[in-house]
């Protein structure tokens, strides 16, 4: 039997290891919790020698992922590693592994996949002209059982702020539409729903072969919302993620999707070496990204790239 070792015991950690769990994995963490469903070790090096795992996501706090890894690398783990999103770790520290994914999970997600074979399949002759992209959903809302300070979604020093967390946009439109060669944003803290993370931006990306992405991203949006809009020259593309939709020219396809659908495949992916899931490569193109538009806000700045 496979066994996963899950470090972190939040929410994501725990949406993990039901998801494993369900595909008959032996599951246990790396967490300071008490109360979690499955055997917890204090560290990872206690694991590494109590579970002995083939296959480790790593699921705490985004500033704490290089530190995760690095300890996996010490101890001498080499089998197959999921890094949560944005993954905030360098390439060169993760060779040791045998295969490393970023868990981008909306790649898999039966409307995005929809919208990826379309633009695929699309004529020589169909450019892509115009995109934009929204994601937009009340911070409050996201871990209703937890105080929104006590997560750390609120904290800038945690790593959280809504450019990370709804980060999964960046790699998609780079996944979808291609390398982004230019950008101007705006953005920042103008609320006060965090303690001192952003939860706010408006970002123009530009891609390579001219087409540009309109990106909006928020933590106020109440109920929220989550879609992309594909213009091209021969159609336009609306996916939405909310009703799990796609409207090509106004001819809609509605999916039936499961909350853990996305998770399942991911996992799928990674474990029998397929090849949609988002490379440590990708998710460092998309840590620069993210670097890039905070530059370009803090210096109100066009940024070639």
């Amino acid at each position: 039997m496979t066994t996963a070792l899950i470090v972190g015991g939040g929410s994501i950690a725990l949406r993990h290891a039901r998801v494993l769990g369900a595909r008959g994995l032996d599951v246990s963490f790396v967490s300071a919790r008490a109360d979690l469903p499955h055997p917890t070790s204090p560290t990872v090096e206690h694991a590494l020698v109590t579970a002995v795992p083939d296959y480790v996501v790593i699921a705490n706090d985004t500033s704490l992922h290089a530190q995760a890894v690095t300890d996996l690398a010490r101890v001498g783990f080499a089998g197959r590693v999921l890094i949560e999103k944005p993954a905030a770790v360098d390439p060169v520290h993760v060779t040791a592994f045998a295969r490393v994914g970023v868990a981008y999970n909306l790649r898999f997600h039966p409307v995005i996949a929809c919208v990826r074979e379309l633009l695929e399949s699309a004529g020589q002759d169909e450019r892509i002209l115009q995109v934009e992209a929204y994601a937009g959903q009340w911070l409050p809302d996201w871990r209703p059982d937890r105080p929104v300070n006590e997560q750390y979604s609120a904290h800038a020093a945690r790593g959280g702020g809504v450019l990370r967390d709804l980060s999964h946009e960046l790699d998609l439109v780079q996944w979808l539409i291609g390398k982004v060669t230019g950008l101007f944003a705006r953005g920042g803290r103008i609320g006060d729903v965090t303690v001192d993370s952003d939860d706010s931006w408006n970002v123009l990306l530009e891609h390579f072969g001219h087409a540009t992405t309109s990106l909006q991203l928020n933590y106020f949006d109440r109920p929220g919302a989550r879609f992309l809009r594909v213009v091209t020259s021969e159609r336009t593309i609306d996916a939405n993620l909310g009703t799990s939709a796609v409207t090509v020219n106004g001819e809609t396809t509605t999916f039936v999707v499961d909350r853990d659908e996305s998770y399942r495949a991911m996992h799928d992916d990674m474990l029998e070496s397929q090849s949609t899931v988002a490379t440590i490569h990708d998710a460092a193109e998309t840590d620069a990204l993210i670097l890039d538009i905070e530059h370009s806000a803090r210096h109100r700045e066009w940024v070639e790239r």
